[in-house]
């Protein structure tokens, strides 16, 4: 421990200023007064942890390209719709209700940097929403929901494994 102040100290691990009594830095938790080996397992522990942030981040990121993938098709296939379908107020309504969900697709992919588990989450409920009313090819419909699913646990996971381990 490096002395700053009579009581204060300076955490080995994260460098914060704490208090000379406190039995553990009350940032990152790293056991300023404990044993040799309680400081290792400590060390090791958020070791692990930030390895296993890394896989949850990639999956939570994958969940967010759908979304703006899923932004892009909804786009395509509003157009598409739009021009190929003959009766116009039907290929008016496609376009209007797939460049309704593209924005909110897009908006969600957006989002998702900052608040990753509710707009996973809202993706997901306005993808399966999607498809009852619109049921577009099944085979793809579960992939999308699988990787919607991977990334909502993950993003969750993730949040829950920061706030354990003070980990920013």
């Amino acid at each position: 421990m490096n002395i700053t102040k009579p009581d204060h100290l300076k955490c080995d691990y994260c460098s914060a200023i704490v208090l000379a009594q406190d039995e553990n830095c009350s940032n990152c938790g790293y056991p300023i007064k404990g044993s040799s080996d309680e400081q290792k397992r400590f060390i090791s522990l958020r070791g692990r942890m930030k390895h296993e942030l890394k896989g949850l981040k990639t999956q939570t990121e994958n969940a967010q390209i759908v979304l703006y993938v899923l932004s892009g098709l909804f786009f395509i296939v509003g157009v598409a719709s739009f021009f190929i379908v003959k009766d116009k107020n039907m290929s008016f309504n496609l376009l209007i209700e797939n460049l309704i969900l593209c924005i909110i697709f897009l908006a969600l992919g957006g989002w998702s940097k900052t608040k990753p588990v509710l707009c996973v989450s809202l993706g997901l409920a306005f993808y399966i929403l999607s498809q009852i009313v619109l049921f577009n090819g099944i085979i793809i419909s579960v992939f999308i929901v699988v990787i919607f699913i991977k990334g909502l646990s993950s993003a969750v996971d993730a949040e829950r494994i920061k706030k354990e381990h003070k980990i920013s």
